[in-house]
């Protein structure tokens, strides 16, 4: 059969895999079929990875309310768009801004991770807030991710996660678990994380946009072991599922 082989059941659900970009109700689809398709758990945790892209990327610095502390609700628009909810994206109001308002409505502190945590379940999501360790070196990093993380993204969920840097605080999408580090989705420009050190090579614009993937460099942005053991220690990852 070769290495390489896989099954037709395995190539039918990754159509609709392939087909689910920055669509909700086909990214709800895809994941009804990874579900309940008889997969291997190991084509299954590979499909899922290829679904960890389809959720379209936000920009926090066009949104109309703080948009240069709404990187935790833009975060959590590209995750809940990862499990398939549609947040009612409009020529005139993007899907994090409807869910800003949303939140307003039920809680108090977008900064406080507990409430935003409070926030997803009352959207009737299943949520787990882990804090990350004092992370020794980036090896250590490496093994609390990939024993922690990886296996409940390899089953579907979604995360965001805290950053540290200096003065900065800052969350961003959790995209996937690789070997060299994190990819992320950066709501408020081109991270660039190297040996430790957190910076932007390029921030995103303040022009509106509302259609499709928002404009921005943040999206599919690298963190490697070392950096991720710098600015994510003693901060949290938080797990979403339907």
């Amino acid at each position: 059969m070769g290495l390489f082989f896989k099954s037709r059941e395995y190539r039918s659900v990754e159509k609709d895999v392939k087909s689910a970009n920055g669509n909700p109700a086909k990214i709800s689809n895809a994941r009804n079929r990874i579900d309940k398709a008889k997969l291997s758990n190991s084509e299954r945790a590979e499909l899922y990875e290829k679904l960890a892209e389809a959720p379209r990327y936000r920009n926090q610095r066009d949104n109309t309310k703080n948009p240069e502390s709404t990187c935790n609700l833009t975060s959590m628009a590209m995750a809940f768009e990862g499990l398939g909810m549609d947040l009612g994206d409009s020529n005139k109001v993007q899907g994090e801004e409807k869910l800003y308002s949303d939140f307003y409505k039920r809680s108090r502190s977008r900064i406080d991770e507990g409430d935003r945590a409070n926030f997803a379940r009352s959207k009737g999501l299943k949520t787990n807030h882990l804090v990350t360790p004092s992370f020794t070196d980036a090896k250590a990093a490496e093994n609390w991710f990939r024993k922690h993380i990886l296996p409940r993204l390899e089953l579907g969920s979604q995360a965001t996660m805290g950053l540290k840097s200096g003065s900065l605080r800052h969350v961003v999408r959790l995209q996937w678990v690789e070997k060299k580090g994190l990819r992320i989705d950066d709501p408020y420009g081109k991270a660039v994380g190297k040996k430790g050190v957190f910076t932007y090579q390029k921030t995103n614009p303040k022009t509106r946009d509302t259609n499709g993937d928002q404009a921005g460099e943040g999206d599919d942005s690298f963190l490697d072991w070392s950096t991720v053991a710098t600015v994510c220690k003693d901060r949290y990852v938080q797990l979403y599922d339907r």
